[in-house]
């Protein structure tokens, strides 16, 4: 599966992503202080850097923040990478920040009542790793009047590849008691602040924990904050299927008909529109047959 999207698409949906951010705090040198998606960390780097939003200064870092949940209740501070953008190292005027986890969790932090905040684990000074492909983080690393411009901050968007709805439903799945027949619960409850989910690859862990889109907060019992979304670009999804591997048992690709966790109408359905029918398929330019 492989994402892309023009860089003329981002600069515009980062424009309209901080017309959303900016009403959101009283503090205006903090423009964009963000919390989501791995897939749009280094794009939207790209976007605010340079700019008149979030400067011409960049530090970045591997692990080096957090996002705090303040509701309590044992839901865990969530670590990921970092970048950070800034104008003026002295006297800052516009900051932005990305702290970088997935759509889930960006969700949660955001929608959590109270809202959750960043926090900077490196201290000032701290030279940056360069994450940002084409970028060089700026020497001197991050100056302190930055790092207190940002500490404690609220997160004012969530930086999502999935609707806000589609993470509450994934958070609550991964909450429901575990359902071995069509797996509506995975076990991990139970709620509101669930068990680990290891991982096979690492010593990595995620823990769901519940948050509200309307009503109350599971943890904190406060109101659900109002939101909108705001439409950031297209993201392609691509199929990829090695036909030519014929080594049989795993890995054997080879016949297309075995694959059988994938509907074909699944692909062909824009899931805006209503329950397919042969008037909603949308055939690809050029293409002469379904097949």
């Amino acid at each position: 599966m492989t994402k892309r999207i023009t860089r003329t698409a981002i600069v515009v949906a980062f424009a309209a992503m901080l017309l959303f951010s900016l009403s959101s705090f009283a503090k205006v040198t903090v423009n964009f202080n963000v919390a989501g998606s791995s897939a749009m960390f280094n794009t939207f780097a790209l976007s605010g850097y340079g700019s008149a939003t979030c400067g011409g200064n960049i530090w970045t870092y591997k692990n080096g923040a957090q996002g705090v949940d303040l509701r309590g209740g044992g839901a865990p501070t969530q670590t990921g990478n970092v970048w950070i953008e800034w104008d003026n190292s002295s006297a800052p005027t516009v900051v932005c920040a990305y702290l970088s986890v997935d759509s889930v969790v960006g969700n949660q932090l955001y929608f959590a009542q109270p809202t959750s905040t960043l926090n900077i684990l490196e201290p000032a000074g701290t030279a940056g790793m360069d994450l940002v492909p084409t970028l060089t983080d700026t020497a001197g690393g991050l100056p302190q009047a930055v790092i207190n411009a940002l500490e404690s901050q609220a997160f004012n968007a969530a930086m999502t590849d999935i609707r806000p709805e589609d993470a509450l439903f994934a958070t609550n799945r991964a909450l429901g008691t575990l359902n071995t027949v069509n797996y509506n619960g995975l076990g991990y409850g139970p709620g509101p602040v669930g068990t680990a989910i290891l991982s096979t690859f690492s010593t990595k862990s995620a823990t769901p924990v519940g948050f509200a889109l309307t009503g109350s907060d599971p943890i904190s019992g406060k109101k659900a904050k109002s939101w909108t979304t705001v439409s950031v670009g297209a993201t392609p999804v691509v199929i990829f299927v090695n036909t030519t591997q014929t080594s049989g048992g795993n890995g054997d690709f080879s016949n297309s008909n075995a694959f059988q966790n994938i509907n074909r109408l699944d692909l062909l359905w824009h899931s805006t529109e209503p329950t397919p029918t042969p008037a909603t398929f949308h055939r690809p330019p050029g293409c002469k047959r379904w097949r």
